[in-house]
């Protein structure tokens, strides 16, 4: 009996560890996200890339990442950092390992000081055309309350901007803004674009006060990248921030924004671009065809013959009808 109970524990405890097992394999498979990257200087460096992440990714290359949040939320998600790390491994391939990671990128108490081989501490990162931020409005600021690179977690299609201030002075670059972040149409068909753009400053801040801070962007460029990998500028924005491209191919085209704009203190101040995606389809009516000049003689001559038919019937019912 006392070998039996010792079975059946045994059984039990296979069971639970291979629950257990499945448990932490499941997981894993929910604790990877995918979404999209681009990096700016002034210039798309990265363009808009689709990338799938897992958490914990940053660990694995041996970098030192937060536990918690400033509010003490423990991180359980995939975060921008962990984002940063997976485009460093699609840039770079088998250069980029755990040993040599740091030739690339250098990340200590949530601050990078190096990405993309470049040592710089003018770094900054837009989460869905915001600051990333913990969504809880803090009075005293009059804005939410800023997350770190390694505790701003992302989700699914999130779009993640990386970027290089330019204005080293007062880091004031402003971000620009498409009027909306995807247009459909037909080849040749007119695609209007508006932009507006707003200080980094308010990067936290409501929508309300962002909207509210935001300005028309005039001569700003609408660039794509074409075929052969080179960015090509379509369009200029005109005073009131307004463009307007088409497209003589379908295809998927994805829009970036360069420049700068008035910082309203009498100077320019750099942008930080935006992605729009145009997907560009076929007409759905198809053009009339003109007929063909041998078609056109062919009807002339037909009818020419119907006619005289006609006539020859019409005489032969005249001299019967006597």
């Amino acid at each position: 009996m006392k070998k039996k109970i010792i079975k059946s524990i045994s059984m039990m405890l296979a069971v639970l560890m291979l629950m257990t097992t499945l448990a932490v394999a499941s997981s894993a498979q929910d604790s990877s996200v995918t979404v999209n990257f681009c990096a700016f200087d002034g210039e798309v460096f990265v363009p808009k890339t689709e990338i799938t992440v897992t958490d914990g990714l940053a660990e694995a290359y041996g970098y030192d990442v937060a536990e918690v949040d400033h509010n003490g939320n423990v991180i359980t998600e995939v975060t921008i950092f962990d984002v940063i790390v997976a485009v460093h491994e699609y840039c770079y391939g088998d250069l980029f390992t755990p040993e040599t990671a740091e030739n690339y990128l250098v990340m200590n108490t949530s601050f990078i000081t190096k990405a993309f081989g470049r040592n710089s501490a003018s770094i900054g990162m837009f989460l869905n055309d915001r600051m990333p931020n913990d969504g809880i409005y803090n009075e005293s600021y009059g804005s939410y309350t800023g997350l770190a690179c390694d505790t701003a977690p992302v989700s699914d299609g999130d779009l993640v901007t990386f970027f290089y201030y330019q204005d080293l002075y007062s880091w004031g670059d402003y971000k620009a803004e498409f009027s909306a972040d995807a247009f459909e149409v037909s080849v040749n068909e007119d695609v209007e674009l508006e932009v507006t753009a707003f200080s980094s400053w308010y990067g936290n801040s409501t929508d309300d006060v962002v909207a509210a801070n935001s300005v028309a962007v005039p001569g700003a460029e609408i660039v794509y990248e074409s075929s052969d990998g080179v960015f090509e500028t379509l369009a200029v924005t005109d005073a009131d921030g307004k463009a307007t491209v088409s497209f003589s191919e379908a295809g998927e085209y994805v829009l970036y924004i360069k420049g700068s704009v008035s910082d309203g203190y009498g100077g320019k101040a750099p942008l930080v671009t935006d992605v729009a995606t145009v997907l560009v389809e076929e007409s759905a009516d198809e053009p009339t065809e003109e007929p063909s000049d041998d078609m056109n003689i062919f009807e002339k001559i037909w009818s020419f013959i119907v006619n005289i038919f006609n006539r020859i019937v019409d005489f032969f019912k005249s001299v019967f009808s006597f």
